[in-house]
This record gives structure tokens, sequence and C-alpha cells, in this order.
């Protein structure tokens, strides 16, 4: 029979597997789709169309010390509950079942208040996040990047036209072709979401992310050529190291999403498989 040395040792081993960061595995991304040749013929000038609203921002925040404490305490008996069902002949050892709990219990506690962050340091690391994030206009951050790639890479023509692109998420604008004159398509870009995000844990590495929805209307008739929503996914480290030195690690990141994906959205749109001339 094994000791309750032995299930204790299984139930510590569970409590740090639950309290260890888990989640759903990243899954691969499918190609976006891209527009016809002949339809890339017949673009014409385009004028960039940045969404004039907000971004959702989400930020994975860590648990609290208290409430690390709190979640490695039920890890730790669950921990010691899955090892007793894994090993039902325990049963019959009456006092090694509560000193199994009791002890996963005590462990998870004292290693989620460890891996827990303080109250203080949390509000000054969103504090720091999200002033960094105001400084930016994000809608037309991604556009500009966009316009100046488009204009480096490829032979179209591109104009950036502010403040005519839509106030609402998902508001399908029927552009007013008269009034902008001089351009035969219209190029939107919405950022619908961004910020930080990663696995459940108390306190996991995040990945900044941004989601991009991308809009091609022909003008002369209203029509949308293409929709589609572009993802970004960019490296992970913990929610407070974000907003290290006044948040510019966040900032650094933050750049680095927009231009790429600008990129991805110029090459798939404009280039594609059989790319067009480049400018030199």
């Amino acid at each position: 029979m094994k000791t309750p040395i032995r299930y204790l040792a299984i139930a510590l081993f569970y409590t740090a597997f639950l309290i260890s960061p888990f989640g759903c595995a990243h899954v691969p991304r499918s190609k976006p789709p891209t527009l016809s040749e002949q339809v890339k013929v017949e673009l014409g000038t385009i004028g960039v169309v940045p969404a004039c609203f907000q971004p959702e921002t989400n930020f994975l925040r860590p648990l609290g010390k208290g409430e690390a404490a709190g979640a490695g305490a039920m890890a730790g008996a669950t921990g010691a509950l899955y090892a007793i069902a894994q090993n039902p002949v325990i049963i019959i050892v009456p006092y090694a079942i509560p000193i199994a709990i009791g002890a996963g219990m005590v462990i998870g506690t004292g290693v989620g208040a460890v891996l827990g962050v303080t109250d203080s340091k949390k509000k000054e690391a969103e504090s720091v996040l999200t002033v960094a994030l105001t400084e930016f206009n994000v809608q037309e951050w991604v556009a500009g990047n966009l316009l100046s790639i488009a204009k480096e890479k490829t032979h179209y023509q591109l104009v950036l036209l502010k403040e005519i692109g839509p106030v609402l998420l998902d508001q399908g604008i029927q552009y007013d072709s008269p009034s902008i004159k001089g351009v035969h398509t219209v190029l939107e870009t919405s950022v619908r979401k961004c910020g930080l995000w990663g696995e459940k844990g108390i306190n996991p590495p995040l990945h900044f992310f941004m989601t991009v929805t991308t809009r091609v209307i022909r003008l002369s008739d209203n029509v949308e050529l293409y929709n589609h929503t572009f993802r970004y996914e960019g490296k992970s480290q913990k929610f407070v190291k974000w907003a290290a030195n006044n948040g510019q690690p966040f900032r650094e990141e933050f750049e680095l999403c927009c231009r790429t994906l600008a990129k991805e959205i110029v090459e798939t749109l404009f280039l594609g498989d059989q790319r067009p001339e480049i400018k030199k």
C-alpha cells in the first residue's frame, strides 16, 4: 500500500499544476483572403479612412495577494482531491485524507500569496498602461502606418481622409462619392480591440494584441469589395513588466504592432501572390 506521504506528494504535484498559468493553445491562423487582380486594376485613387471611435481595451490583470492566496488554497484542495480520486485505496487510511487536503491548502495558499501582485503595484501598472495608450490616437496610428507602407511598397495612389470614418463599431458607412473628390475607392480601417491578454493564472505572462477590421468600398456604387479582421499577437511578459520605465515596453510593442498589422494589410490587399510593380 502507498504511504500517506506518497499521496501528499501527488496532491502537491497537482497543486503546483493547478496554480500554474493555463488556457487554450493558440490556433494557427488561416491565410487572409486577397483582392482579385481584376479588382486591383480598378481601384484607382484610394482614400484611407480611419475609424473615429475608441477601440475596446482589455487588460487581463494578475490576482492580488489575497485573491492569489485564495486561488492557491482552492487549487491545493483540488489537487489533493484529485490525488485521492486517482488512488481510492487511500480511503481506508482515515487520517490521510484530511492531511492531504490540509497540506495542499496550506502549500497552495503560500505559493499563491508569493505569486500574487500587491494591489498598489497593480494600480500603478494599470495607470501607466492606460496613460500610455491614451497618448496614441490608435485609429490614426494604424491608418498612418498603412498609408506610409503602401506608398513605399506599391504603385497605388493613396490619400488619408480623416473624420469621415465610422463612429461606431461595425457601422457600415455609405460613403458620399461626390464629397470625396478624386477618390475612387475607400480603404477603411477600424481598430476593434487592443490590450494585454494571455492564459488564466495568478500572474501569467500576457501578450499585446490588437484586432483591425479592414473594408474596401468602391465609391461609385458603395459596393463592399473586401471585409476581413486582422489580428496581431506579440511577445509575452508579466503585467507589471509591461509598465516598467513609464510603460516603455508597452509603447514599443504598440508601435511594432501598428507597423506589423499595416504591413500585413498592405501585402494582403495590394501585393498578394501576384505582386504589382514595386515603387523604388
